[in-house]
């Protein structure tokens, strides 16, 4: 009985817009052993456009801009945690100052 309560829910809430169902790409059967979520601080006239060039990096999977400690935020996955120390040293120098 709650089985069928909930799909009738979760239909109701899909139909009229208010849950979105995705899929995730798992990166571990592709190699890609270390993941990071990684804050990034810009300045206000700057977001944009730092955000639309960390989103162009092969590296990363998703990219939110948002509000608080942290401007930007992106899920970067990458072989190992060596090439993860290497992605933040070497393509954070290739961002927007």
């Amino acid at each position: 009985m709650i089985e069928g309560t909930v799909r009738r829910r979760l239909k109701r809430l899909m139909d009229e817009g208010f849950i979105k169902i995705v899929a995730l790409v798992d990166p571990r059967p592709m190699g890609y052993k270390s993941e990071a979520l990684i804050g990034i601080q810009a300045e206000p006239q700057m977001i944009d456009e730092v955000a639309e060039a960390i989103a162009e990096l092969n590296e990363v999977s998703w990219l939110v801009v948002t509000t608080g400690g942290y401007d930007i935020f992106a899920w970067v996955a990458v072989a190992s945690s060596e090439e993860l120390g290497s992605f933040l040293s070497r393509k954070s120098a290739l961002l927007p100052a």
